[in-house]
């Protein structure tokens, strides 16, 4: 499991999460700011018109996208969220 996963589990209880954009970051650690539409996004920035998906395989099955292979970088996606604590009425 990813360091990103676990973030997202262990505060996910009792929280609002708002999506506030993307990053991809490349096998050399280089990043890429991303508003809303990732895959067009990294072919602006990149200067290139062709994206290979790539995908990762689940443990129990099947695969999901993970991220684009984009002039010979094997970029991954990622969700930028902030976290905003909600109040429980019950407690």
């Amino acid at each position: 499991m990813s360091m990103v996963s676990l973030l997202l589990l262990f505060f996910s209880d009792g929280v609002k999460m708002t999506k506030l954009g993307y990053i991809g970051i490349d096998q050399y650690n280089n990043y890429y700011v991303i508003k809303k539409y990732p895959r067009k996004e990294l072919l602006e920035q990149l200067g290139s018109k062709h994206a290979d998906k790539m995908y990762v395989d689940l443990k129990g099955g099947g695969s999901r996208e993970k991220g684009y292979i984009i002039k010979g970088l094997w970029i991954d996606i990622y969700q930028i969220h902030s976290w905003k604590e909600v109040k429980n009425n019950g407690n």
